[in-house]
């Protein structure tokens, strides 16, 4: 071997059984044609390798590859690291164009800024909007979003391994460096694993190449943070138009008349028909605030709205969807005109307590009604011999509710007035008890256990619930929409029919006034396109008589009006569509009051209640019975059977009544929502890759200002030719232009030999 030459030592490429070459060779036959060394370099080489080079033989020894002159200071040398502290070397010059040799990077760079960008605008685009559907192309957003991130974070994971790929060159080049670091700087620009392995060595030493390690490692988050980032849920949205679906309504009666509710029997006599009586006792009986409410509206997805009538700014549950006419109700606490429990001397030694209150029936006596004295007060009697039967609730129907001022506000005694029922229920009760925790029971009337003058009702002691209710005609305003194939249906408030007498009147008297319909004007109302509301009702006196009419209305101050004074009404001119109107012979059909003078027993013998009214001759199993719940019947629980019954009612006259014009069912129409798969961005997810992309912006920066700075003239980045032209004179002078152009003269091959 020529000593001239600098060679590998052994332990530095570790010798086997056989030897491992690389040859490199020019790829022409001569000089001339070779455009691999030009002749000022041909000319600086000694006379061995000038020779070489003109028969074509590769440059330099097999064992070290391409050959040069072992006296030359330049180009790269592998040695052993004994004494390599105190070998000296020269920063290189370089002519190169650094933004040229990095624009490969910096493209990438800004193409993955263009990625980012997209996938934020797709972001925003379909935030809070249905997933896309893009046809049969079987893309969906989640697939494009894994695609554009991949790709987002390939660019970046590819700048930040050509970085680190450069600072290895930087590393060994302002000194004698161990091989070992050459060969993990490497490994560390081509993956992950290595780059963390590079960690110790560079943290204290390379601080742009821990930053690319933190750009290689953060970029694994890029892909599952983008996913974390969208997320969906089940939304609604509003459908199109289609021919071939029904579109969402809610039927609603502007009128109703005698036909749609009532039957003529024998006698000429004009009752409820048995469907509306069956309605009612069915409504009190299985207490149901919907009513078979299903029956009142088409929803086909089971999702639909309903616009507001107002186009006031108000709160949206408080918007008026739709009205119609119908019953509604009160109630009020009497419990405290309840009198004191009065002793019944029923036999020698039996005493029962009886609980009055000073309620007395009204008859008719043809010119109007006046108090029936002799039938004397509404009355229970609580007690607990097996031998007696106890009237344990009584219902008394009654035409003046002005004596419970004293507990009722001005509103519910003005709704009073126009009432079709207006009745009273006092019964037993343990609503006003307490139950101790051994079980037994403490009542408001002191009294021993074994005093036979105790209130007892239901086998313990007892108290009572007293309470006067009124049912009246009225126009409901609803806030309406139809969840999950439910319509809900909100009053916002409600409005008494005003019977059209015209003088100021005390009270509705259906006897005296058969002949006059019950009326409200309701407000707000759509009409052909233009709202009417209180302001400008009186506007629609120009559509001329034969589509308004003249409505003896409430006052603006109705609910405050002097209940000492006869009710008092003001003319409203309105558009018929915007009139409820309740016909006057079938208000007349709610004359026969079903809660007038009902006595209910409790038989101790049977264990059993059973009332008595006064339209059934014979004792049974009255519908009013469900009034009564045990010793829990409260003003709770009798609110509720009221509100079922009214609710019922309301639900037929809608289903039996009509529009305006009395010609066939009208309906206020929506809009129908289907579910659907929306999506919701979460924005704080894509911190990660927008810092990943701002770090590796950084360290491209980072890298490009220190090459130019230091005029660095070795950047050759994630190139071997260096290594391979190694002993190539002027090599660290050489961009990678001009290493290509070399190579391009050149062939390699790897020579096995036998070791001798």
């Amino acid at each position: 071997m020529d000593e001239d030459h600098v060679t590998a030592p052994d332990g530095v490429f570790g010798m086997s059984d056989e030897t491992t070459q690389i040859l490199l060779r020019s790829r022409f036959s001569g000089v001339p044609n070779s455009p691999t060394l030009s002749q000022q370099e041909i000319s600086s080489l000694g006379n061995t390798e000038r020779a070489s080079v003109d028969q074509g033989q590769p440059v330099g020894k097999p064992a070290t590859g391409v050959g040069v002159h072992p006296e030359l200071p330049e180009g790269l040398l592998i040695r052993e690291m004994a004494n390599s502290s105190d070998m000296n070397h020269h920063d290189p010059q370089s002519q190169q164009n650094v933004i040229i040799i990095w624009i490969l990077e910096i493209l990438t760079l800004v193409f993955a800024a263009g990625l980012l960008i997209a996938i934020c605008v797709l972001f925003r685009t379909y935030n809070g909007q249905t997933q896309p559907d893009w046809g049969n192309s079987g893309i969906t957003l989640n697939a494009l979003i894994a695609t554009l991130s991949m790709i987002f974070r390939a660019s970046l994971a590819f700048v930040s391994f050509e970085v680190v790929s450069q600072i290895k060159w930087d590393w060994i080049a302002s000194e004698f460096r161990p091989l070992r670091d050459l060969e993990q700087f490497d490994a560390a620009s081509r993956g992950i694993y290595a780059s963390l392995r590079l960690l110790p060595l560079a943290i204290l030493h390379q601080p742009r190449a821990v930053l690319a390690i933190l750009v290689t490692v953060s970029s694994l988050g890029i892909g599952p943070f983008m996913q974390q980032t969208i997320q969906t849920y089940q939304c609604l949205r509003k459908t199109g138009p289609d021919v071939h679906v029904q579109p969402p309504k809610i039927t609603i009666a502007n009128a109703i008349s005698f036909s749609e509710l009532g039957t003529v029997v024998r006698s000429a006599r004009r009752v409820l028909s048995t469907e509306i009586r069956t309605a009612m006792q069915d409504a009190i009986v299985n207490p149901n605030l919907d009513s078979n409410i299903g029956a009142l509206f088409t929803c086909q997805s089971g999702n639909c709205t309903f616009p507001p009538l107002s186009n006031a700014e108000k709160d949206l549950e408080q918007a008026i969807t739709h009205s119609s006419i119908g019953m509604c109700n009160r109630c009020v606490d009497v419990y405290d005109f309840v009198q004191e429990p009065l002793p019944l001397n029923i036999s020698e030694g039996k005493n029962f307590p009886v609980f009055n209150l000073p309620v007395y029936q009204s008859v008719y006596n043809g010119n109007g009604y006046e108090l029936n004295l002799e039938e004397g007060p509404m009355r229970i009697v609580l007690g607990r011999s097996s031998m007696s039967a106890f009237t344990y609730m009584q219902i008394r129907g009654v035409r003046n509710l002005t004596w419970t001022r004293e507990v009722a506000t001005p509103d519910f005694i003005y709704r009073a007035r126009w009432a079709v029922y207006n009745f009273t229920v006092l019964a037993a009760s343990r609503n006003h008890c307490n139950v101790l925790p051994d079980g037994n029971v403490t009542c408001p009337q002191p009294c021993l256990i074994d005093d036979l003058s105790c209130p007892f009702a239901f086998y313990e002691p007892s108290d009572y619930v007293a309470a006067a209710c009124t049912v009246y005609p009225c126009l409901k305003h609803y806030s309406a929409s139809v969840d999950a194939g439910k319509l809900e249906e909100r009053i916002v408030h409600d409005i008494p029919l005003r019977l059209q007498s015209p003088e100021p009147l005390w009270s509705a008297d259906l006897t005296n006034h058969s002949s006059s319909d019950f009326k409200a004007v309701q407000q707000p109302c759509w009409v052909n396109g233009t709202l009417y509301t209180t302001s400008n009702m009186s506007s629609s006196e120009s559509l001329g008589r034969n589509v308004t009419e003249i409505v003896q209305s409430h006052i603006d101050d109705w609910m405050n009006e002097s209940i000492e004074d006869p009710a008092h009404y003001t003319n409203i001119t309105a558009p018929r569509e915007c009139v409820g109107t309740m016909n006057g012979h079938a208000m007349m059909l709610f004359h026969d009051n079903p809660f007038d003078n009902v006595s209910c027993s409790y038989d101790t013998r049977m264990e059993s209640l059973q009332c008595r009214g006064n339209l059934d001759e014979n004792i049974d199993q009255s519908s009013l019975v469900a009034l009564m719940r045990g010793p829990n019947t409260s003003m709770e629980t009798l609110q509720e059977n009221i509100d079922s019954l009214t609710t019922r009612l309301t639900t037929e006259i809608r289903k039996r009544g009509t529009g305006a014009y009395n010609l066939q069912k009208v309906f206020v129409t929506g809009d129908e929502w289907e579910a659907r798969v929306c999506v919701r961005i979460l924005w704080q997810w894509i911190t990660l890759p927008t810092t990943t992309f701002a770090l590796c912006t950084l360290l491209l920066l980072w890298t490009i200002i220190k090459d130019a700075v230091s005029r660095n003239g070795t950047i050759w980045k994630s190139s071997p030719i260096p290594l391979i032209l190694k002993d190539y004179p002027g090599l660290e002078r050489m961009g990678l232009d001009r290493m290509g152009q070399i190579v391009k003269g050149l062939e390699i091959k790897l020579e096995k030999q036998k070791k001798i």
